[in-house]
């Protein structure tokens, strides 16, 4: 079912026989199975070939329940025989079946049934076995077996990927794992502080607000046994530590480590970010990011402000938008996240739905964050209508849509799009982005900016070029995108470092690399101007200098109506 829950009694007090989680940690999934499971319920846990119990609960007659630990090992000890064997889940179901009829024979008053009644069992990585019909139909006959219900054994099927078996989706029921809060991150650091005590002759780092207010944002999303490991490294390499950079860091590597496990997924370290003082042209962009930068400061989450929802830029490949969005992280103080729409697409029913609800489940355990989602028109390119993939891009546009409208978490998100054909008009509906921007063709001006920037990011602050050859370079690169420009300054720096072993081209070498490159707009004027179209009446441009523009367009129209 597409039903999910997240108090594990309330699923047992529903009667529910079959649920599904998944989850990147089987220590932490036990740990929190073992909490909310009611008191008076066994545990069993079958992982491939064994089954084992966990905590044995005593069901005698007319005595009260018991929680023994000497029955766990008597049981463990006299099953040691069929784990030898090798037990596979359905020899799970034979001793269900099993217990339920020795329940009902004169043998009531036992207390070593095979299976206890009120058991939680535990099946660990068992998607390859409920591919096999055998076992799907003898589940479906234990579990309508007439004293099944009055027994009561649910089971839980664990999965460390993302569920995609249709009989699984469709007979249980998923329990999500709530991710860990700031407030409970906080709450779990003090423990530790409080276990460990004082160091002698040496200050905790974990006693320090400072360090402490920079950690937990980091950990964000990791489970205990992680986070725990990120402390552990932090006591045994910067327990001096002043300020929280140096745990921080490592922090930021284990997390890009475990969003690498996902299809989709990828962590944008700090060193990669872009810095904003080295993008030209995005001068009203990068203002705006300024403002909204204020929606996540502390003072504005006392006030219960609403944190900013994202911005939407459109525009031409090469003109800057994945270079504008990844120096978010920068100007909102968020880490980033990078989504890859193209890998949540599947071969299996069910499959590009549940990878995509993944995604964004571990998105929002990461926390505050900037979620860039980068050429999102090529992966919903079948979402406007078109047929032949069985409504599965439908499918997914709106699980992310009903993401984007409904999710309250301060994820900041940026969808840059290359395209305007294949854009589905439910994405630019006010409530999901706060803005849509467009990136033009950057300017005369702008193009002199860019290339001046970006000679600075590679240590080039002080080219010794005049005002005339700077207005040459940038009658050159008319129609040229901001990708272009780079590689204008990339070949030309090569062609020095080959005549003349530096680094620093003159005017001359950067000349002859900008005339002898044909740009893109020369051959795709067509698709260039209906994006200029679309996107006059409906965003807002990147750059101050645009706006004015056509302001003063509007003026010059409106001048010219009147007269007529």
């Amino acid at each position: 079912m597409s039903v999910a829950m997240n108090n594990l009694e309330e699923l047992l007090k529903t009667r529910w026989r079959l649920i599904t989680t998944s989850c990147n940690s089987l220590r932490f999934f036990e740990t929190i199975m073992e909490r909310e499971a009611p008191s008076d319920w066994s545990i069993f846990k079958w992982e491939p070939m064994s089954l084992n119990c966990v905590r044995y609960v005593s069901q005698a007659k007319n005595e009260p329940t018991v929680v023994s630990d000497s029955m766990r090992a008597v049981w463990n000890k006299k099953h040691e025989a069929i784990n030898k064997e090798g037990v596979d889940v359905e020899t799970v179901f034979d001793l269900v079946q099993r217990s339920i009829t020795l329940a009902e024979s004169e043998r009531e008053g036992r207390k070593d049934y095979v299976i206890p009644p009120k058991s939680l069992i535990l099946l660990v990585n068992p998607l390859e076995e409920f591919t096999s019909p055998i076992l799907r139909t003898k589940f479906q006959k234990v579990t309508s077996y007439p004293g099944f219900g009055n027994y009561q054994v649910a089971f839980v099927v664990y999965s460390d990927n993302p569920i995609t078996n249709r009989f699984l989706l469709q007979h249980g029921i998923g329990y999500d794992l709530p991710p860990w809060s700031e407030k409970e991150i906080q709450e779990y650091l003090e423990n530790i502080k409080t276990s460990i005590g004082t160091v002698k002759s040496k200050t905790m780092f974990i006693s320090r607000k400072p360090v402490i207010d920079g950690l937990v944002p980091s950990l964000m999303g990791m489970t205990p046994d992680v986070a725990e490991h990120v402390i552990k490294y932090g006591f045994l390499k910067h327990i001096d530590a002043m300020e929280p950079t140096p745990i921080t860091d490592y922090a930021d590597k284990v997390q890009a480590r475990i969003i690498s496990q996902s299809d989709m997924l990828s962590f944008l370290p700090v060193e990669k970010q872009i810095n904003p003082k080295f993008i030209g042209g995005f001068d009203n962009f990068l203002e705006f990011m300024q403002e909204s930068a204020i929606g996540f400061s502390p003072e504005a989450r006392k006030l219960n402000l609403e944190p900013p929802r994202g911005v939407v830029l459109l525009g031409l490949p090469g003109t800057g938008k994945s270079m504008a969005a990844k120096a978010l992280g920068h100007i909102l103080s968020l880490r980033t996240v990078i989504m890859d729409m193209s890998s949540a697409f599947g071969s299996l029913v069910g499959e590009s739905e549940s990878k995509i609800r993944k995604a964004l489940q571990q998105v929002e355990a990461f926390g505050r964050c900037v979620l860039l989602i980068d050429e999102a028109d090529k992966a919903f390119a079948g979402a406007t209508g078109a047929v032949g993939d069985s409504g599965t891009t439908r499918r997914v546009l709106g699980t992310l849509l009903t993401w984007l409208q409904e999710q309250r978490k301060e994820i900041y998100v940026v969808l840059a799009m290359n395209s305007i054909e294949t854009i589905p008009p439910e994405f630019l509906r006010a409530g999901r982005f706060d803005k849509v921007f467009y990136t033009d063709l950057p300017d005369e001006e702008d193009r002199i900016n860019i290339l001046q920037l970006q000679f600075a990011r590679r240590g080039i602050e002080d080219l010794d070029l005049t005002d005339k050859e700077w207005q040459r370079l940038a009658d050159a690169t008319e129609d040229f995108t901001g990708a272009e420009l780079e590689e204008v300054v990339r070949e030309s720096q090569r062609l020095a470092f080959k005549d003349r072993k530096d680094s620093r081209p003159t005017f001359d070498e950067i000349y002859a690399k900008a005339i002898s490159r044909v740009p893109m707009a020369k051959f795709d004027k067509e698709r260039i101007q209906a994006i200029r179209n679309f996107c006059h009446d409906r965003a807002t441009p990147v750059s101050k200098r645009v706006v004015q523009k056509l302001t003063l367009e509007n003026k010059i129209l409106e001048r010219v109506r009147y007269e007529e």
